[in-house]
């Protein structure tokens, strides 16, 4: 049987305890010497460093991983058992045994993948192996469970369609990469090993087994974007920045690259020169995530008509196939129109956005806010916050939202509870400790009220929350009878 990722996978650490992961040291040096021998042919040395790891994680997690393909490219039989190893270990002893033309330890391998949950992405992997040994109905099954759990895949729809179709459906050539032998199995296996410290953010390890596998080959789909992203992580800004750089025009990450080596600049506060960045981009070759990329770097300017057109240029790019990358841009376009008054829009856009996205707790909170805060469809608001609620309980901005909703509804009982746990959550937020203050006002505890509106005024930005400033100001101003009056 094949266990899931969590139960083989390597405990997460802290980064000043990613030592640990590697032992005394020694295992790294002893890592180090064996990507070279990967890179050099060496496969028999490499082995012998692999086998000699004495760190029980790597031993448990990393050995049986690599293992696969030093085997395949010394020409040893691999075992088609894929009984208790990890999703990742099974996965890549399939792909060292397509290498090695151990076509039936492959195909039982893959048979043993497809009977357990898989990700979107290793359900893809599975359909395009599939599909390189021309067994459609085993593809099919793939594809299919690749789109139940994520609707908006387009690859999987369009093979599914050519499949349909009777057509030979289109593979990435990410998906062959490993077809190039061993130092490319080994590239992707420490990217997929990197991965999983990404996802326990153990980013000092995320960041060795990366460079591992950049030392091993340079040309690891997407392993430099990783590593960039792990430095960014860590505000390595300039390490960062010299690792999108280094990504060659031509390398289909080099896109990729070019768009979060944009959000480095901007981060750097040299946006105009991320703009021209990316504008330049454009012009090489017009592309949807080019111009959604744009338009977030103009929303965070505040300057959002040029957002809301560089959003439209993304999705006209895109051919009305928004795809799973690009589902969001409904929902950064509504906050972009909401900014511009035209709240019409807005609400079409954010709708749009939850046919995509139906449980998305941002989205969800945002229409629900925005129709609490103009005092309509509070009905339909409360649910929806509900619903976002539930998915992230110590959310203090839709904790906030879900109060201001019975505030509007007059229930102040309930706003209370709500309103005075999201300041708890979130004590520096202008908007929440103004929304505690109306409430403390409305129920006549004028005192308390003005101590909350003050503290919002503490920490209100003075450009971006300009309109807020004001307002509070004019209550404060108004004094006891008038804020009884008009907080609600």
């Amino acid at each position: 049987s094949v266990k899931s990722p969590q139960a083989a996978a390597m405990p997460a650490t802290p980064d000043d305890e990613a030592g640990n992961t590697f032992g005394d040291g020694q295992d790294l040096a002893s890592l180090v010497l064996m990507a070279g021998d990967v890179r050099s042919g060496n496969y028999e040395e490499a082995q012998r460093l692999l086998n000699n790891l004495k760190a029980a994680p790597l031993k448990s997690f990393l050995e049986p991983v690599i293992d696969n393909w030093l085997n395949a490219g010394l020409g040893k039989p691999l075992s088609a058992s894929t009984e208790g190893l990890s999703l990742l270990q099974a996965l890549h002893r399939g792909l060292a045994a397509e290498w090695a033309k151990q076509s039936e330890t492959a195909d039982a391998v893959f048979d043993a993948l497809a009977r357990v949950p898989l990700t979107p992405e290793g359900a893809m992997v599975v359909a395009a192996y599939n599909l390189r040994r021309g067994r459609i109905d085993q593809a099919r099954t793939a594809l299919a469970e690749a789109i139940r759990q994520n609707p908006q895949d387009q690859d999987a729809k369009q093979m599914l369609d050519s499949l349909d179709q009777g057509q030979t459906p289109a593979l990435k050539a990410e998906w062959s990469y490993h077809m190039q032998g061993v130092t490319a199995g080994v590239g992707l296996a420490m990217r997929d090993l990197a991965h999983l410290m990404v996802a326990d953010e153990a980013w000092d390890s995320a960041l060795i087994f990366g460079q591992l596998g950049r030392m091993v080959r340079a040309d690891v789909p997407k392993l430099g974007l990783l590593i960039g992203t792990v430095f960014a992580q860590e505000k390595r800004l300039d390490d960062a920045k010299g690792v999108f750089e280094s990504i060659p025009q031509g390398d289909p990450d080099y896109i990729e690259a070019q768009i979060q080596l944009a959000d480095l600049l901007d981060e750097q506060g040299k946006r105009d020169q991320a703009i021209e960045t990316l504008e330049k981009l454009m012009q090489a070759g017009p592309e949807p995530r080019i111009a959604y990329a744009l338009g977030e770097l103009y929303r965070s300017a505040k300057d959002f008509e040029k957002a809301v057109r560089a959003y439209d240029q993304a999705l006209e790019l895109s051919g009305g196939h928004v795809d799973d990358e690009l589902w969001s841009i409904y929902y950064v376009r509504a906050m972009a129109y909401d900014e511009l008054g035209e709240w019409q829009k807005s609400e079409d856009d954010l709708k749009t956005a939850l046919t995509y996205r139906p449980d998305n707790p941002h989205v969800l909170n945002y229409l629900g806010y925005s129709y609490a805060d103009r005092n309509q469809n509070l009905n339909e608001a409360k649910a929806m916050i509900i619903k976002a609620l539930t998915q992230t309980p110590l959310d203090a901005y839709i904790t906030d939202s879900l109060g201001w909703v019975y505030f509007r509804e007059g229930d102040m009982v309930q706003a209370s509870v709500l309103l005075e746990r999201a300041v708890s959550l979130k004590p520096y937020d202008p908007t929440i400790n103004d929304h505690l203050g109306d409430l403390y006002a409305k129920t006549g505890r004028y005192l308390e009220a003005r101590y909350q509106w003050r503290r919002a005024l503490d920490y209100a930005d003075k450009l971006r929350d300009a309109d807020l400033i004001e307002a509070i100001k004019k209550k404060m101003e108004a004094g006891a009878p008038q804020d009884a009056k008009t907080a609600g």
